[in-house]
């Protein structure tokens, strides 16, 4: 019982990393039909997170002698999407700014 136990784990885990990879799919797709990179950047944090979410899940549940090792991937995960949500903020203020000096209408 335990192997069936743990192979449900082990194919949520691999669940996880084709949502991940479907999500970075939908945010590349988003961002050719848009021409947008803000669907790039937000698809890539979400599926990232999704993945590697996961997976730290998963080992937890198992208890894993290598969770020290998939927690700081996690942590490197996180870090790129918050980079990445932030470039994407970043990006949107400029823009603001930018649209709001053509018409004029800047504050000063």
């Amino acid at each position: 019982m335990a192997f069936v136990d743990w192979l449900g784990i082990v194919f949520s885990t691999w669940g996880g990393f084709i949502a991940g990879f479907g999500i970075v799919l939908l945010g590349i797709g988003a961002s050719l039909l848009s021409r947008r990179t803000l669907w790039l950047y937000l698809g890539t944090a979400a599926g990232v997170l999704v993945a590697f979410g996961r997976f730290v899940i998963s080992n937890i549940l198992i208890g894993s002698d290598f969770l020290w090792f998939i927690a700081t991937m996690f942590v490197l995960a996180l870090v790129l999407a918050t980079v990445l949500v932030l470039n994407v903020i970043r990006r949107h203020r400029t823009n603001e700014t930018a649209s709001s000096d053509v018409d004029g209408t800047a504050r000063r």
